[in-house]
């Protein structure tokens, strides 16, 4: 990810195929890189080498609390229907898809994130 100073991860960041939303200022990615060259991947990076050592469990015990997923589309590192997949390990569940968005959907989306954010908790 730091490679060529940081390119792949500025990619990633600002939306893939073109889509940006011109939340992401230049100044915002030089913290971010600042960030990151302190040891900020560390986290990130386990957490996706733990997820492919161990498969998820079988969803026995369901969360029972509501669950609302942002889930923003198309995400250049997961697919649409592991969303949906998510819902299997919850009684109540919603998924609400922001479409021409990205991995980073806060960032490329805030207005449509912060309103259903709003929506979920003002009926729980």
């Amino acid at each position: 990810m730091r490679l060529f100073d940081y390119k792949a991860f500025a990619h990633v960041l600002n939306g893939k195929n073109g889509v940006t939303s011109g939340n992401m200022t230049a100044e915002d990615l030089e913290a971010y890189k600042y960030t990151y060259a302190k040891g900020g991947f560390t986290a990130p990076i386990n957490y996706y080498r733990a997820f492919f050592r161990v498969l998820p469990p079988e969803p026995s015990k369901k969360i029972n609390k509501p669950v609302l997923i942002i889930w923003g589309s198309p995400d250049c590192c997961l697919e649409d229907e592991l969303a949906i997949l998510s819902k299997d390990y919850c009684s109540n569940c919603s998924v609400k898809f922001i479409r021409n968005s990205s991995h980073f959907v806060q960032i490329h989306n805030p207005e449509e994130v912060n309103e259903l954010m709003r929506e979920f908790l003002n009926n729980d």
